[in-house]
């Protein structure tokens, strides 16, 4: 699923780059205290040549990290980008998308497992993760206007991602939007169709599973907004 796994790369990419930034900055003060020391400290060369080893030493530990946090962050680089390559769907037909569309629409009871072992019969591809995949052209469909023409992909928990089924209930329970147009909303916004009823359903299964039980989405929506 490329948008949370980029996603990922991103918070591990500013973690590193925090990490450096903090080093270097650290790094820049331990040079800096040390020349101030040297032009500015009387009380003995001992007290400035041991501070001088401190801040050596420091400087030392501090260049190791940033070597460390740059190996680390070209690993980030370079297995995001062997993945994307593996399941990037550049490498398939507009044609196979829709027919990888279809089946997953098709085998909705069944298990992602199942659904890909068909995909790879059917198509004669070889896909790694239909998960990713799948996640990937959602997000392509919302972007590229050349791929907002492929067919619809119906609603499915199973790769839903968590930001649009947490939307779907907020749109239920606060939205002044009609169902009908909150189920375009969230298509257009996450590429991924999904009916009215099958809004309205899930999110009342989410709130009953939080012990709240409403009789339509009127009580609902009159509950969230008191």
């Amino acid at each position: 699923m490329i948008l949370n796994k980029l996603i990922d790369g991103y918070y591990a990419f500013k973690d590193i780059k925090t990490r450096i930034f903090t080093d270097f900055k650290e790094l820049f003060t331990y040079a800096n205290n040390s020349f101030n020391r040297l032009a500015y400290q009387s009380n003995g060369l001992v007290g400035v040549y041991r501070d001088l080893i401190i801040d050596r030493n420091n400087i030392v530990k501090k260049m190791y990290n940033i070597k460390e946090d740059f190996n680390s962050l070209d690993s980030i680089l370079r297995n995001e980008s062997q993945r994307f390559t593996r399941n990037s769907y550049n490498n398939l037909s507009k044609k196979t998308l829709n027919k990888i569309i279809d089946i997953t629409n098709r085998y909705k009871n069944s298990s992602l497992e199942r659904v890909q072992e068909v995909i790879n019969e059917e198509t004669g591809s070889k896909i790694d993760s239909i998960e990713s995949l799948l996640r990937d052209v959602m997000v392509k469909k919302t972007i590229d206007p050349e791929y907002a023409t492929l067919k619809p992909m119906y609603y499915d928990s199973r790769i839903a991602p968590k930001d649009m089924r947490n939307e779907m209930v907020k749109l239920y329970t606060r939205s002044e939007m009609s169902l009908k147009e909150a189920s375009l909303y969230l298509e257009k916004k996450y590429g991924m169709h999904i009916s009215s009823s099958t809004l309205s359903k899930y999110s009342r299964k989410t709130m009953e599973s939080k012990g709240l039980k409403f009789s339509n989405r009127r009580e609902t929506r009159e509950y969230y907004l008191k």
